[in-house]
């Protein structure tokens, strides 16, 4: 986003401040707010733009790794695309390596990019696992992302402590159907009593 995208922003920003009943757009803390928005946007949806996707780096796996692999919590944090608020959360990743792992730091970053842009939640956990699939070919993977939004939380329902929870498994079917190794239930609990830290 270059300096003319954020002018035109903050001008339409601007305009949209002062369309909102009974405000005051000369209060000296409205003032800069257009300005400010604009910029954290474009600070805040820099997933937008392909050239930031991560570089992954894999690793042959040479047989030392034969279980799960995963990580968590990872914390995120991204904006509803219905309604421009946040949504925060954690999320745990796992998938069963076939030739290559991947480095620890990628849990994060893949799950960084993916989150900076406007989202959804379930397509942000779709998005992450379909993602390591494409890249290190595992035999599944399983992500579950736990988030509370403020758009539950500040209108409408105004549930404050309200969290949406969203596993997604892949392989899947052309028909949609969770397939491979995380379609079996003793499989995603094992990877959920990992989560909880309640095996050794």
């Amino acid at each position: 986003m270059n300096s003319n995208s954020i002018d035109k922003m903050e001008r339409l920003l601007r305009e949209v401040i002062s369309l909102i009943p009974n405000i005051n757009p000369s209060d000296e803390n409205l003032i800069d707010t257009p300005q400010r928005i604009a910029r954290m946007y474009h600070d805040m949806f820099w997933g937008l733009d392909p050239a930031n996707e991560p570089k992954l780096t894999a690793f042959p796996t040479e047989g030392y790794t034969t279980g799960m692999v995963g990580t968590g919590k990872i914390f995120f944090s991204s904006i509803c695309a219905h309604h421009f608020l946040p949504f925060t959360g954690h999320a745990h990743i796992f998938y069963i390596p076939r030739d290559t792992v991947m480095g620890l730091s990628k849990f994060t970053r893949i799950l960084g990019y993916f989150a900076a842009r406007p989202q959804i939640q379930e397509r942000l956990a779709a998005q992450v696992a379909d993602y390591i699939m494409e890249k290190i070919n595992p035999y599944g993977c399983y992500v579950v992302l736990k988030a509370t939004h403020s758009c539950m939380q500040c209108r409408g329902v105004r549930q404050e402590r309200s969290a949406m929870v969203t596993p997604v498994i892949r392989p899947i079917s052309p028909e949609g159907v969770p397939e491979g190794p995380f379609a079996d239930t003793a499989v995603r609990e094992e990877a959920l009593k990992l989560m909880e830290g309640t095996t050794s």
